[in-house]
């Protein structure tokens, strides 16, 4: 799976049914390395945090059980975007910019210890 292809997939697993703010490929670009560390950070955690609830998802088709691992799976990206220091909307704002932009992309990466 590319770094793009996980980009795009962990923002949406974390959005869940809600709709992301729009991002500009112009005004968004020039994001601090305080907060791309932060977001890098955050990335990490999510990453691990959804590939262990999507093990989770494959072994069970009961639909209410499935809903609360969906529901758990978003509660621990928010707990782990408040413990870096973002909120899910700041975290969801760079992984916009990081998609649009490549150079962004590879400060995230980098920060979240992918480097690729």
């Amino acid at each position: 799976m590319t770094s793009r292809t996980r980009l795009l997939l962990l923002a949406g697993v974390i959005a869940g049914a809600t709709a992301g703010p729009a991002f500009s490929q112009s005004g968004d670009t020039a994001i601090p390395d305080t907060e791309i560390t932060q977001a890098g950070q955050t990335f990490h955690d999510v990453s691990k945090i959804n590939r262990d609830y999507n093990a989770r998802l494959s072994s069970t088709s009961n639909a209410t059980a499935r809903q609360q691992i969906v529901n758990e799976d978003r509660q621990k990206g928010a707990e782990a975007c408040a413990r870096h220091g973002l909120t899910v909307n700041e975290y969801h704002r760079v992984l916009g910019v990081a998609q649009q932009n490549p150079a962004v992309r590879q400060r995230l990466l980098a920060a979240a210890g992918n480097d690729q």
